[in-house]
């Protein structure tokens, strides 16, 4: 039995014209983790909750400051979901002590087990790899019913630059190292079209400047 915490609700029902999800707002990691022991894909509403923090901000200063190497961070249209997927960022949780940038299962696949029927051979092959059950139709339920799997999204945006997108919370800023001219400076970030690019900040202008990275 997967207890849902009390004040739970449903954050995407508020659109009457999406089919309408069990999605809830609050849902514990271990709750999360029973399920999906490798990993479980969520929105940043939800790893906020998930991970125990006050706001997005708060998130954004984690991955920031390198501090959640378990999280992986993705973006909907740089995979090239079919929307409403593609209008979000989505956070692979994993167990704490966790690292690397490979999820055990792609945003692209976890976005075909959302928009799947559970009778399907291939999409119940797909979700018994993401979850620990074998009986697929009742593994997405609570897949569901744990915020694993979503059915329905509020709109969303294009994204930004606010996350280096494909890469985990344990990734740090690319600098290069001190000296010169300041034109290898800067974070390197990923957009969710695919471009890599760099904020450089130059010694002689006060304003922030964006170079591409080719390769």
């Amino acid at each position: 039995v997967f207890a849902l915490g009390v004040g739970q609700q449903n954050q995407y029902c508020r659109n009457s014209n999406s089919r309408v999800s069990t999605v809830t707002a609050m849902v514990a990691l271990s709750e999360l983790l029973g399920v999906c022991p490798n990993g479980a894909w969520v929105t940043e509403d939800q790893a906020v909750d998930v991970l125990g923090l006050e706001s997005k901000a708060g998130l954004k200063q984690k991955f920031n400051e390198g501090s959640l190497p378990h999280v992986i961070v993705e973006h909907g249209a740089r995979v090239k979901a079919p929307p409403p997927y593609s209008s979000h960022a989505f956070f692979f949780v994993q167990s704490e002590g966790s690292s690397g940038n490979t999820p055990h299962i792609s945003l692209l696949d976890w976005v075909k087990i959302c928009q799947g029927d559970p009778a399907n051979s291939e999409t119940a092959e797909a979700i018994q790899k993401y979850s620990s059950l074998t009986d697929a139709e009742e593994a997405f339920k609570k897949l569901t019913m744990v915020s694993a799997i979503i059915t329905s999204l509020p709109p969303g945006n294009a994204g930004s630059g606010d996350y280096r997108y494909g890469t985990s919370g344990g990734a740090r800023p690319s600098k290069a190292a001190g000296g010169g001219d300041g034109d290898g400076d800067g974070e390197v970030y990923t957009r969710p079209d695919g471009t890599r690019v760099r904020r450089v900040r130059r010694a002689n202008s006060a304003a922030a400047n964006t170079t591409s990275l080719q390769g």
